[in-house]
């Protein structure tokens, strides 16, 4: 059963890029379970895939900055972790 009717549901979500993409992943992804670590380096992503979208790349290029040697090395080094955690 569920509590969700057939209408929309609207919950509106306030901040900077990063924030609005977390708290979104938060909900779309609510039943995955993923771990906060996870979670961020999900965000990481989506946030430096919209940046490319933004500044105007079209696919497939969009998708090849985001795997690039240089962008893996970035978002490592951001959420220090090491390549193979991000890898994982």
């Amino acid at each position: 059963m569920s509590i969700l009717g057939k209408e929309s549901l609207a919950i509106p979500i306030i901040g900077n890029t990063q924030k609005v993409i977390t708290s979104f992943l938060r909900v779309y992804l609510a039943n995955q379970r993923l771990t906060d670590k996870q979670l961020e380096v999900t965000s990481a992503l989506v946030t430096k895939y919209a940046e490319y979208i933004k500044d105007k790349v079209k696919e497939p290029y969009a998708s090849t900055l985001l795997f690039s040697t240089d962008t893996r090395k970035d978002i490592c080094k951001d959420l220090r972790i090491s390549p193979a955690h991000l890898n994982n």
